[in-house]
């Protein structure tokens, strides 16, 4: 260590142990940074300097060189792994070898080959475990967005990923069981115990070629029909299980009754959620595999070894897998269309009624918000288009994932991905420049704001006669004008470049190690949130590590981006190629920020004289706004301007949807009003009007707690418990919040946890009656005790005595209501 580093001020100190760090670690200069202000020339490493020296510029870090000496400083920071406490749990690595290459396996390179040394094979998989039990099975979101092909047959081809004209046995086999069957180039020779499958194959691919599901379709899915809410699922289930009597013959399964099991595990895949995969253990349960003659080559009457068990286990699991990942999404895609209600709910609908119901919604969106004039192609391809319904017709979403068709044939990206940088970049402008003045980030922050706007009235006379009126822009996307967004963009846009600075975030406190990004941002002026603030609004656990990999845009390819997709975003509608010519695209990671900041700056020149009071209170989310006021004039004149429209920002209110909770009669026609004791719903929550409390329903009648009836009985009170401890309401749990209202809250979410946990745990028939009890009162006690310590911490001025009492009877309800 030199001996001039004692006259040097505390950041040059410490930017000069950067320079003697190794490139291997967290400690080095990648990121543009911070100055002391205090030296007379700022250091200039072309303007570099990184997030650890920041942190160490704080104060506590001052006070340690100050102790220790620097010279002990600069050992304990170059020779150790230092981590900086944020907030409790959170921690910013400093120095040492990055914690996420310590606690994640990194691929190790290959040893070099040595002359004369003989490398040992892999040993041969044992009886019965060729077939992995993981990752085999794939996601049901394969089978979402598709439109659908024409005809009325299946295609064989794609069931056996085959290109060839003529369809042999071979491409059957070596399809449904790549386990077993492996023909080499000397030797294709089919294996003793598939030989009597060969039949079976031949018959499957015959009828795949033969048989016309036309029929089928019409009888259970008539085209006259009405159908307001999508298929049945049972009758889906039951057309899947008639096309498979169709296509496969009976001795596939054997037995009537091995069909009835595969009738339940068709039930069982269209209940999973999109993007979650089946479990295989799941979907071969329940079958008989003495009742199938095929997987055996000894007499069906004799007794089966051990041995012969497990290789028809073999063979039966990769049927299964065959029919789950390839058959039954062939099936399900090549006849109906799946989609989203506005719930998140899935619903079916076969390929020509949907067609037929969206006929004239698509002939609409064609006149008024796309067009078939493209000259041009867009940088960022051409993506998917669908309809989610809704209650009054139907909302077009662009599915912005992969496009459909990439520019040059290249290989396609995810269109958010691409405009990733833009929204990095312009999100950040936007929240640093204070533009974001009543938009909420997220849900969570509603509590927040209130509990500071309770603060602000505390003094004023009209405290208990507050007045809220409630509004909800009509189609807010479709009417939101392009070239306002692009002028509010622009003008963010102030720098010529910006720097964009990776980091990740490990977690590895769970049963496995979990890596997390997010990114900060750097304009060309050393305008920046700051690495340690963003590392601040870090709400999960975990050891935040800098990455040391940063990137530079330019403002003309951030000007392109915008202008690629507000004004050429290209999307497929019916086989053919239309662009938007109105409104911004919805299903964008942009679209929320476009509209909070045409709202932000339309609420700043139309409304700043009405909400700029320390007695009124506008909250915005998205395209919902909630006005909170003392004065009634105030609310009235907020309503009556909304209610005209604002053309200039596209916003048209719906009469209907607005709401107070006081007598208000606009245009000679009364607002709907709130009835005595209501409360005002806002994001699912429920404010009272009285004293600003929050309330939060949760549902009777509740789906399963996942989907998946998994293999062990303890997975239930496992998963329970997680999810119950995950995502208990804290925000709501607050010291000055009354304790009736903490009980309630608590009440309802342990209820609706509980009984989704009652729910699955029915899934184990085979389960004796006294177990069942058993693992239904330890699941109801342990989620009792974890309710407990989150309350005690977050309200001790509850009476944990009462609550305790409350959430027993909650739960002895429950279960004898569930009897």
């Amino acid at each position: 260590m030199p001996d001039y580093v004692d006259h040097l001020t505390y950041p040059a100190f410490i930017r000069q142990l950067s320079s003697f760090s190794s490139r291997d670690s967290v400690l080095h200069t990648h990121v543009r940074g911070v100055f002391d202000p205090s030296e007379k020339r700022p250091y200039d490493d072309q303007n570099s300097s990184h997030t650890a020296i920041e942190a160490l510029c704080e104060t506590g870090w001052r006070k340690l060189a100050a102790c220790i000496g620097r010279y002990e400083f600069a050992k304990l920071i170059l020779g150790n792994m230092v981590f900086m406490k944020l907030k409790r749990d959170v921690y910013f690595q400093v120095s040492g070898p990055r914690i996420d290459d310590v606690l994640k396996c990194r691929p190790v390179p290959k040893p070099v080959a040595i002359p004369g040394l003989l490398l040992l094979k892999a040993p041969p998989a044992k009886l019965g475990q060729k077939v992995p039990r993981k990752n085999v099975l794939l996601c049901k979101q394969i089978i979402y967005y598709c439109m659908g092909k024409t005809g009325y047959h299946l295609n064989i081809r794609e069931l056996v990923d085959c290109k060839d004209l003529k369809i042999e046995n071979e491409h059957v086999l070596l399809t449904i069981f790549p386990y077993t069957f492996v023909p080499t180039f000397r030797n294709k020779r089919v294996p003793k115990r598939l030989l009597s499958f060969e039949d079976i194959a031949s018959n499957i691919v015959k009828k795949c070629q033969n048989r016309n599901f036309l029929r089928l379709l019409e009888k259970w899915f008539p085209l006259e029909g009405d159908y307001p809410t999508g298929h049945d699922l049972n009758d889906v289930v039951s057309f899947c299980v008639a096309a498979s009597h169709l296509v496969f013959p009976h001795n596939l399964l054997g037995s009537a009754e091995n069909w009835a099991v595969l009738r339940t595990k068709y039930v069982y895949y269209l209940n999973l959620p999109s993007r979650t995969p089946p479990h295989l253990d799941t979907m071969t349960e329940g079958f008989k595999l003495t009742q199938i003659s095929w997987l055996f080559t000894s007499d069906m009457n004799l007794k089966k070894s051990r041995d012969d068990m497990l290789k028809a286990r073999e063979l039966f699991d990769q049927l299964i897998i065959w029919i789950t990942n390839r058959f039954l999404p062939h099936l399900l895609r090549s006849f109906f269309y799946f989609t989203d209600s506005l719930t998140s709910e899935q619903i079916i609908y076969r390929h020509a009624v949907w067609q037929k119901k969206i006929k004239s919604c698509v002939r609409e969106l064609k006149k008024t918000q796309f067009s078939s004039s493209v000259h041009t192609a867009s940088e960022l391809g051409i993506s998917k288009f669908r309809l989610v319904p809704k209650p009054s017709g139907f909302r077009p979403i662009v599915s912005l994932g992969r496009p459909v068709f990439a520019v040059n044939g290249k290989k396609t990206v995810s269109v958010n991905k691409k405009l990733s940088k833009l929204y990095k970049v312009l999100n950040q402008e936007f929240r640093l420049g204070g533009l974001n003045r009543c938009g909420l980030d997220s849900v969570h922050l509603l509590k927040r704001v209130l509990t500071k706007y309770e603060e602000d009235i505390g003094q004023c006379e009209n405290r208990e006669k507050l007045k809220f009126v409630k509004i909800d822009v009509t189609a807010a996307f479709d009417t939101i004008p392009a070239s306002k967004v692009k002028d509010i963009a622009k003008r963010l846009l102030a720098c010529s470049q910006y720097t964009l600075h990776n980091h990740s975030r490990v977690l590895p406190l769970s049963s496995k190690s979990v890596l997390r990004w997010f990114t900060t941002t750097r304009a060309c002026d050393g305008r920046a949130e700051g690495a340690l603030q963003a590392f601040k609004r870090l709400g999960n656990k975990g050891l935040v590590v800098d990455d040391n990999k940063s990137e530079t845009v330019g403002k003309q390819t951030l000007y392109r981006l915008l202008n690629d997709h507000l004004f050429r975003n290209d999307v497929l509608i019916d086989g053919q190629v239309h662009r938007q010519v109105r409104g911004i695209p919805q299903g964008s990671v942009m679209s929320s920020l476009f509209c909070a900041m045409v709202y932000e700056e339309m609420v700043l020149e139309k409304f700043s004289d009405l909400v700029d009071r320390q007695d009124t209170c506008l909250m915005r989310y998205v395209d919902d706004f909630l006005l909170i006021t003392t004065d009634t004039e105030t609310a009235t004149e907020f309503l009556k301007r909304a209610l005209k429209g604002l053309p200039d920002y596209g916003v048209s209110v719906n009469r209907k949807k607005c709401l107070v909770n006081f007598p208000l009669t606009l245009g000679g026609a009364p607002i709907a009003q709130l009835g005595p004791g209501e409360m005002m719903p806002f994001l699912g929550m429920k404010i009272d009007p009285a004293n600003l409390q929050i309330h939060r329903d949760y549902p009777f009648s509740s789906t399963l707690l996942w989907v998946d009836k998994g293999v062990e009985l303890k997975a239930v009170k496992l998963r329970a418990l997680e999810y119950f401890s995950a995502r208990f309401p804290r925000f709501l749990l607050r010291k000055t919040v009354p304790e009736e209202v903490v009980m309630k809250n608590v009440i309802r979410y342990f209820r609706y946890v509980f009984l989704r946990a009652l729910r699955t745990l029915k899934h184990f028939d085979r389960v004796s009656e006294s177990r069942m009890e058993l693992e239904t009162a330890t699941i109801g006690a342990q989620m009792i005790d974890i309710a407990m310590s989150l309350v005690a911490r977050n309200c001790p001025q509850l009476e944990q005595k009462k609550l305790r009492g409350w959430l027993t009877k909650v739960a002895v309800v429950t279960i004898e209501k569930r009897r």
